[in-house]
């Protein structure tokens, strides 16, 4: 009688990156949720800045919580949180005004110059460049005339297309149509 023979089956082994066990009821008990009340507190704590509020909420609940995970949580409830995260930013707007109108009225002078550049262009204050050729002359190529519309058609030569040869008496090349070649 013949034997069948065995087949050898490979252990199957779980892939992907093994996963953290906890090691105790202790370790699960000091998991604590990551409510939106607890992100909308560290939102605030941290001013907005997604990634100091996921290392809060990481510490917080004792568990991984990077700030991709913060983001799509925001996400998931976009008219509770972003309402927060604006506000965070306009008082820190609102606090570096304060800092910068404290240094002007202290007698800084170049934050005063780099405010007016920012806010008071409308006054003549900023960085204004002129562009003009020598002596204050506008800039006008040579060879245009002021007030005649020009169009200048620009089209290289491949050597495909021989019927294209001239266009208002210039080569494509860029040589005068009354230059002879050996091909012409």
């Amino acid at each position: 009688m013949a034997t069948k023979p065995i087949k050898l089956i490979p252990e199957k082994r779980p892939r992907g990156r093994p996963r953290k066990y906890l090691k105790s009821t202790a370790e699960l008990a000091k998991r604590i949720p990551i409510t939106d009340d607890l992100i909308e507190e560290a939102l605030l704590k941290h001013h907005g800045i997604q990634k100091d509020a996921a290392a809060a909420l990481q510490k917080a609940a004792g568990r991984t919580f990077t700030r991709q995970a913060l983001h799509n949580r925001i996400n998931l409830d976009p008219d509770r949180f972003r309402p927060i995260i604006a506000e965070s930013l306009e008082n820190i707007k609102d606090i570096a005004e304060g800092k910068i109108f404290a240094a002007i009225e202290a007698g800084d002078v170049v934050r005063a110059g780099w405010l007016l550049d920012r806010i008071a262009r409308e006054r003549g204050y900023g960085y204004q460049q002129a562009v003009t050729g020598a002596d204050g002359d506008p800039l006008i190529p040579p060879g245009v005339m002021l007030g005649t519309p020009q169009v200048h058609i620009y089209i290289p030569d491949n050597g495909r297309n021989p019927h294209l040869t001239q266009i208002d008496g210039v080569k494509p090349n860029g040589h005068a149509a009354d230059d002879q070649t050996a091909e012409d």
